[in-house]
């Protein structure tokens, strides 16, 4: 009895045969891969020395290690390589201090996030592929900016254990830099029920005026890429001296310099706060210290009428900000 074989059917069938067994070969090889990551099992053509401190993951055919760094950009070496100065974080409470070097097209990173001394806290992912001849070769160096509140929590962390860092740099004062202000809760009472503030970093005060009854002072401020004016009369100014803050008049405010720096702090009630008259007339009744001027303010009647979106009240400003649907606060010397 003759098997007749379809001849049209050769070539289906060895395709079909060709891509199980590619199939297999890769399978075995991602298994391979696997246990080998999972076990520590390899060696590094660069930067073997930092790899205990790092989390190994399998990447595609590759390995790619993970680390939480603080970096600073250094000099090019000799080659023109982007070469980078780390303390690598073991994720436990040292670090370990190495340079990198890569070709400039094999690593990736912001550079405007390295314009200052200070250590920039980091992911760091070395991507590796297997060379025949080399072993685990260098692919790519992807380095991302670390969230503040880890970068916060790890530099504590080494804090507690010695390890000194330096300046570090975190994004959300890096904003406050370049805003020029920042703004916070000031008072919650509960229930939606709250009071802002905002604090203008590097305020000059330009002119101090003693009139009848009270002091006029005017004010430079700046936001982002505007100086802004400000001139505010009042009868008397918050002034804080060392860990108080005093009430300064006519008659102490020599204690206030014309040309110096201070940062200008004034309380606001935020648009979407559920805050009342009688809310803020039950807490003022109190008449905490720090509170006096801003609850002697006239303004603790009719609330809602001075409630603002505090950015878009001081994107709105042009050349001077007007504060009278803010309440001054305080005025705090900032450091020479």
């Amino acid at each position: 009895m003759k098997i007749r074989i379809n001849r049209s059917l050769l070539v289906p069938l060895g395709f079909v045969g060709l891509l199980a067994l590619l199939l297999l070969c890769l399978g075995i090889y991602f298994l391979v891969l696997d246990s080998v990551v999972k076990g520590g099992k390899f060696e590094l053509s660069k930067y073997q020395e930092i790899s205990d401190s790092g989390i190994a993951r399998r990447d595609w055919f590759g390995i790619k290690m993970h680390y939480e760094v603080f970096a600073k950009l250094i000099e090019e070496n000799d080659t023109g390589d982007e070469c980078f100065s780390l303390k690598v974080f073991d994720r436990v409470a040292s670090v370990k201090d190495i340079v990198v070097c890569e070709e400039k097209e094999n690593i990736e990173f912001d550079v405007a996030l390295f314009d200052g001394a200070k250590q920039v806290p980091m992911y760091m992912d070395i991507k590796y592929g297997l060379s025949l001849t080399k072993g685990w070769v260098v692919k790519r160096i992807d380095l991302s900016l670390m969230e503040d509140e880890k970068a916060f929590k790890t530099y504590s962390l080494l804090s507690q254990q010695g390890v000194d860092l330096g300046g570090v740099r975190l994004q959300s004062e890096e904003e406050i830099l370049s805003k020029g202000y920042y703004t916070s809760t000031f008072l919650d009472m509960g229930e939606g029920k709250y009071i802002g503030s905002v604090m203008f970093m590097d305020g000059i005060l330009k002119k101090i005026q003693r009139e009848e009854g009270g002091i006029l002072l005017t004010f430079l401020v700046r936001i982002e890429d505007r100086i802004l004016k400000i001139s505010q009369r009042l009868d008397n100014v918050g002034f804080l001296d060392g860990d108080e803050i005093r009430t300064v008049n006519k008659s102490t405010i020599n204690l206030l310099k014309e040309g110096s720096s201070y940062s200008v702090g004034y309380l606001y009630f935020p648009k979407d706060s559920q805050v009342g008259d009688m809310d803020l007339n039950s807490y003022c009744d109190n008449r905490p210290r720090e509170l006096d001027l801003f609850c002697s303010e006239k303004k603790r009647e009719d609330i809602d009428r001075y409630k603002v979106d505090i950015e878009e009240y001081l994107i709105d400003s042009t050349e001077e900000l007007f504060v009278d649907d803010l309440m001054f606060y305080v005025l705090i010397p900032n450091a020479k």
